[in-house]
């Protein structure tokens, strides 16, 4: 009985200051969000942090493509400059061949003959 007369206490000053009950678990509330908040905050400034590295790295990324790329091409460039120029060389070199052989067919005793012959020989 006196259980009894304990619990109904209880319910009364439950109901009577029900808005004081109401105020203690809000803030209990209030105080466990701040402290979870806190901790999203920093998980929030680290993945702030890592972007920003990401970030970093893609831009140093594309600096260093960049810089290989204007290399390699600098490199294409000068050996097509080169190629260009050894094959003009050879060009060059093949027409004076073509002028000192026609210079010797002429300068030959016959002529004819030996244009005939190296004709010839081209057609075989």
């Amino acid at each position: 009985m006196l259980t009894a007369v304990v619990w109904q206490k209880v319910e009364q000053w439950c109901k009577e200051r029900w808005e004081l009950i109401a105020g203690f678990f809000a803030g209990i509330v209030a105080i466990l969000l701040i402290f979870r908040r806190d901790g999203t905050k920093k998980i929030l400034d680290k993945k702030g942090e890592l972007q920003d590295d990401i970030s970093d790295s893609e831009a140093k990324a594309r600096e260093d493509l960049e810089k290989e790329w204007n290399s390699n091409m600098e490199q294409f460039l000068e050996r097509n400059t080169k190629i260009e120029e050894d094959h003009k060389k050879k060009l060059l070199d093949i027409d004076d061949d073509k002028k000192d052989r026609v210079k010797e067919l002429m300068s030959s005793d016959q002529p004819e003959e030996d244009i005939a012959k190296a004709l010839a020989e081209l057609l075989k």
